[in-house]
């Protein structure tokens, strides 16, 4: 004996494969046979380090030649950026290729030195030099490294030298909450 289907029943079954069933938001089939897995449950951790109330700063210059400053380098002029956030000072290998003959002799470091985000710097030698700003001097261990883009004056040499003030020039501080 076969089935009949009224002109509405077969209406209805053709509409339902295009609901989305609530199980995992797929269109045309079954909640019954679909195989997506539920989560159970949802264990929130807690811990010191909590998300919720993380704070992200943001400073932001406009002018960033109040960073960088012409300094003698055992008599010759380079530009450095000062970063005092930096330990060390180091220039860039092209910058002591240029100067050599009249930069002290390099030294190999037995220091392992990491950028910002952690990577390892690939340090051709060291020197002592004498670094010269604003009849201001000090003697500094500088540091020659391979790739490196900028002469970066580190902050013992921008504390000895009195530069802080040359870096302190801040435009915006934008503080933003978290809001995952």
């Amino acid at each position: 004996m076969e089935k009949t289907h009224s002109i509405a029943e077969k209406n209805v079954l053709q509409e339902i494969p295009r609901y989305i069933i609530n199980k995992c938001s797929k269109v045309g089939h079954w909640a019954k046979v679909c195989r997506t897995k539920m989560v159970a449950e949802v264990v929130k951790e807690n811990s010191d380090d909590d998300d919720e109330n993380d704070e992200f700063l943001e400073i932001s210059s406009q002018n960033n030649a109040q960073w960088k400053q012409n300094l003698k380098l055992d008599g010759q002029v380079v530009q450095f950026k000062l970063d005092t956030g930096a330990d060390e000072t180091c220039i860039p290998l092209h910058a002591y290729e240029s100067m050599k003959t009249k930069l002290s002799a390099l030294k190999k470091s037995k220091k392992k030195l990491r950028s910002c985000d952690g990577k390892k710097l690939d340090i051709y030698g060291i020197f002592v030099a004498t670094i010269e700003a604003d009849k201001k001097i000090t003697v500094q261990d500088v540091y020659v490294i391979k790739g490196l883009h900028q002469a970066l004056l580190g902050g013992p040499v921008v504390r000895a030298l009195n530069l802080l003030q040359k870096a302190k020039f801040v435009e915006t501080v934008k503080t933003c909450r978290d809001e995952a």
